[in-house]
């Protein structure tokens, strides 16, 4: 008679193996919107466990010793792993999104907000076009294939189950942050810049000629002058935002590295 207990032993190491692949799509970009439905995330991070089981090493398949309570810790340390990828991994367009939302608040287009399927939420028209204009640039370059392999990776040095939370990059995720607000700043201010030399014309203006009434002329033209300004600059714009995000992604693949590091170092004490 075949007996299954074979097959018992690989089911808490596979079921490791697939959360730390979905953490992926709590966070990270067009993964964690709501266009992909749950039931495609569960069936993609299942899928994608069990390709990579069956190629990871014999350390990755070997039965934890744990009973219930000790895996929750578990199952919450492989989380932590994909989901610090993906956060990290969105912060630059998050960043985006604020330089979009701050433009169009100085711009008078604040009013106008769409629902962004990507980030799950409303956000300004401006906010959306910057946050587009960066998730192709992510594409393009390859992000989702980085952070796939990012942690896919990670089973060659970390075992399964030997992830803590503690091990959570609190200073890299404070210096992404920090990172994504400079580009936010950097973006917006060639259009911001410009409409604070319209706001001081139009107020010159209308301190000189008080019959002209300037709020039914000086909007259309704030409007006007922000949007080509935005236009002319969308290719710098582009180019620091292509900038951040492969900064990011080595600092995904940086702390990845190091977490293996960390990680042998405490095996082998």
């Amino acid at each position: 008679m075949l007996s299954i207990e074979p097959m018992l032993n690989h089911v808490v190491p596979l079921m490791l193996v697939i959360f730390r692949l979905a953490g992926l799509f709590i966070f990270s970009p067009m993964l964690a919107g709501l266009g992909v439905t749950r039931q495609i995330k569960v069936l993609l991070a299942v899928s994608l466990g069990l390709s990579v089981y069956v190629s990871a090493p014999t350390a990755v398949q070997t039965m934890p010793s744990a009973d219930l309570i000790s895996l929750v810790p578990m199952i919450a340390g492989e989380l932590l792993i994909g989901v610090v990828v993906g956060l990290i991994a969105l912060v630059p367009l998050v960043s985006l999104n604020l330089a979009g939302m701050i433009l169009g608040q100085q711009m008078g287009l604040g009013v106008a907000r769409v629902f962004n399927p990507a980030a799950g939420s409303d956000s300004s028209i401006i906010g959306q076009l910057l946050f587009f204009l960066g998730l192709w640039g992510f594409i393009a370059m390859g992000g989702f294939e980085w952070l796939f392999i990012s942690v896919a990776d990670t089973f060659a040095r970390v075992p399964v189950g030997s992830v803590l939370m503690t091990d959570a990059p609190l200073d890299l995720l404070v210096a992404v942050v920090t990172s994504g607000f400079d580009l936010a700043l950097r973006v917006a201010a060639p259009v911001l810049s410009a409409v604070l030399l319209e706001t001081l014309a139009t107020g010159f203006v209308m301190k000189t000629m008080p019959q002209l009434n300037i709020l039914s002329v000086g909007f259309p033209i704030k409007i006007a002058l922000g949007l080509i300004v935005l236009g002319s600059s969308l290719l710098a714009i582009s180019q620091a935002a292509d900038d951040e995000m492969a900064q990011v992604l080595r600092a995904v693949g940086d702390w990845t590295s190091s977490l293996g590091t960390q990680a042998g170092g405490v095996n082998d004490g």
